[in-house]
């Protein structure tokens, strides 16, 4: 059994070379591709799985391993140091709502339209797997 997936990723600092290592593995056994596009935007998982469908036909396994972290905290010290070597800076509103739109809303958006597409195309197999690394740098 062929399956085509994609693996959908966010434009930050340190997201090519996670998904590419990820693409190059999973190469080996499938064909796949990975997209990047601005996960901020809500719109951004229809372009992606439109994307996906001019290269492959149709989308079987969705892999969610796109996240937003910047090195903010509530009492950030002074010679604290980010992933990326920036300084840690007090959360603020806008920090919060870029953790969510990227993790939580983008991540339950692309799950949404591979299953609106899924029943659409009436399939009976899919799989959808949603990881995240513990050592993600953006």
């Amino acid at each position: 059994m062929t399956a085509n997936l994609i693996v959908p990723g966010a434009t930050q600092t340190g997201w090519i070379t996670t998904a590419d290592a990820l693409v190059r593995e999973i190469e080996r056994l499938t064909e796949v591709s990975a997209f990047q596009s601005d996960l901020l935007d809500a719109s951004a998982p229809a372009r992606l799985f439109d994307r996906a469908e001019q290269t492959f036909g149709r989308v079987d396994i969705l892999i969610n391993n796109a996240a937003h972290c910047i090195g903010d905290t509530f009492i950030p010290a002074d010679d604290s140091r980010d992933w990326g070597g920036r300084p840690t800076v007090f959360i603020d509103a806008l920090s919060i709502d870029r953790h969510f739109a990227v993790n939580v809303r983008a991540t339950a958006l692309l799950i949404a339209e591979f299953a609106r597409r899924y029943v659409a195309r009436g399939a009976k197999w899919g799989r959808i797997i949603s990881i995240r690394s513990r050592d993600l740098r953006s």
